[in-house]
């Protein structure tokens, strides 16, 4: 962790840098995802990952979690450090607990709503009070008060909205310090994902979030800085570049590069 910021209780407190990406160059097998991408990701802010279908954004996205370790073609060069730390010396199972992820389409177990949270809390060894951790991250989420009577039930009876809401508590009970969203809303209807982008509003008090969308909309409303990644092809190759990476007023006010205006007022309006 960054010695300028100080945690108390799940809140970090002070500015500074929670992911830095140095020059992050993704291949799969000898195809190129992404190239010579560097930004920082600082603390306590909401970070949008936008831009055209193709440009990489998952990808990036699952290098800060080595998610895509698990795909054995993938080569990555460059420095990607978490609070200072190169993820590469990181245990994978310990890294993904500091940097949880939330997918695109909720994945709740197959079990109840009080055991979707309790389940990982005993695996990894917690040893308080299970029953007020699972209210206390429910009640995060705004789930609480919706299924206080219900907790026996199977999650899968959840609605979308509520599943994906589990879904978060679920990854936040492990105490993060990052988040990861991968397009949380694509499957939620408008009320629900208006539900989720205020708790992510919220959930920056306490965590450092990253969230993919194709939603201009939903990123104007919710980030603070706005990373455009787009497409270029070179030498037979289509893989994707960072664009542009600014302030969201900035980016959707004045952006610094063509390829960022054309795609704003391509699909906003």
């Amino acid at each position: 962790m960054n010695p300028e910021q100080k945690t108390v209780g799940t809140v970090l407190q002070g500015e500074g840098v929670s992911i830095a990406l140095e020059d992050v160059t993704v291949f799969y097998g000898i195809n190129p995802a992404i190239q010579n991408v560097t930004l920082d990701i600082y603390s306590n802010t909401v970070t949008a990952f936008i831009g055209p279908s193709g440009c990489g954004k998952t990808t990036l996205l699952r290098c800060i979690n080595r998610m895509n370790d698990m795909i054995t073609t993938t080569q990555i060069t460059g420095a990607i450090r978490v609070f200072g730390e190169d993820v590469r010396k990181i245990d994978p199972i310990e890294l993904r607990r500091r940097v949880g992820m939330v997918f695109q389409r909720p994945n709740p177990f197959p079990t109840s709503i009080y055991e979707n949270i309790a389940l990982g809390l005993r695996v990894n060894g917690f040893r308080g009070n299970i029953s007020d951790q699972v209210e206390k991250y429910l009640r995060l989420v705004g789930l609480y008060d919706e299924v206080k009577d219900r907790l026996k039930m199977n999650a899968l009876q959840l609605s979308g909205g509520q599943q994906q809401r589990l879904c978060i508590a679920r990854t936040l009970a492990l105490e993060p310090e990052i988040i990861l969203m991968d397009e949380p809303c694509s499957s939620l209807d408008p009320i629900s994902s208006i539900r989720i982008d205020n708790l992510i509003t919220q959930l920056k008090k306490y965590f450092t979030v990253v969230i993919i969308t194709h939603n201009l909309q939903q990123a104007a409303r919710i980030a603070d800085w706005v990373a455009f990644l787009k497409v270029v092809e070179a030498e037979g190759a289509r893989f994707g570049v960072l664009g542009e990476y600014a302030t969201s007023t900035d980016f959707f006010t004045k952006p610094s590069s063509i390829d960022a205006y054309n795609y704003i007022n391509t699909r906003i309006g």
